[in-house]
């Protein structure tokens, strides 16, 4: 994609703006979710969610702040796109696929969001972020979205896999759509406590019709936030 200005990637980032999602498991996100989200848009193209941790510090994936001269953190007001710069950003140095961004004058509606303080897996999760519901649903980009996913056997570690459980690919691809390479969104716990940052899906494929979309997939693989706690909170004492 070539590099266009911030302003019309905010406008036209519908089919690669951070988090598709979609199926029976989704639905919009209110006021609770909306106070800790944003986007994180690059120059060269990349669009990507966040969340916010602390004032004015947004926590995303690795690969959204990588490659681009320029990064921004977007947001609506009303009707109006609303798009920060970013003054500082810097990426986990431990390989996990995870960053910081620091950007000046987020509104006071904005809130940090509480982190996880223990490093217990849970079996469900709430996750989150801007983006298409579903391959080639430009209308519904720009619209954050949430759904209830279960944590799959594979979670261990730094890294939580997420989807339905007890499903076979078909009632997957209906339960829940993620589109590959949305990067950034965060995980929650059932009480609102952040516990990951999307960074990649499954190719295991979104049925669409009677095809399989082999850029989209129906689950969804974060970085967990505890493993990464000392190093988030030496970056942002840092900053602050």
């Amino acid at each position: 994609m070539k590099k266009i200005g911030f302003t019309a990637l905010f406008l036209v980032c519908g089919a690669h703006i951070a988090f598709a999602l979609g199926g029976k498991a989704s639905s919009m996100a209110g006021a609770d979710l909306e106070q800790y989200s944003v986007m994180v848009l690059g120059s060269r193209g990349s669009a990507c969610s966040g969340v916010i941790i602390a004032s004015n510090i947004v926590l995303t994936a690795g690969h959204c702040v990588q490659g681009s001269p320029q990064l921004a953190v977007a947001y609506y007001e009303g009707q109006t796109p609303v798009l920060k710069t970013v003054v500082q950003s810097i990426v986990n140095p431990s390989g996990v696929d995870m960053a910081l961004v620091r950007v000046i004058g987020l509104p006071a509606r904005f809130s940090p969001v509480t982190m996880i303080e223990n490093n217990e897996l849970a079996a469900s999760y709430i996750i989150a972020g801007f983006g298409l519901q579903a391959v080639r649903a430009e209308e519904s980009a720009g619209k954050l979205r949430k759904a209830e996913v279960e944590s799959l056997p594979l979670s261990a570690g730094r890294i939580l896999h997420l989807g339905g459980t007890n499903m076979n690919k078909e009632e997957m691809s209906a339960h829940l759509q993620v589109c590959k390479g949305d990067s950034g969104g965060p995980v929650f716990t059932t009480d609102m406590k952040l516990a990951g940052v999307l960074f990649a899906t499954y190719n295991t494929g979104v049925k669409q019709g009677d095809k399989w979309a082999s850029q989209c997939g129906n689950t969804a693989q974060a970085v967990r936030i505890e493993p990464q706690r000392a190093w988030i909170n030496g970056v942002v004492t840092k900053w602050k």
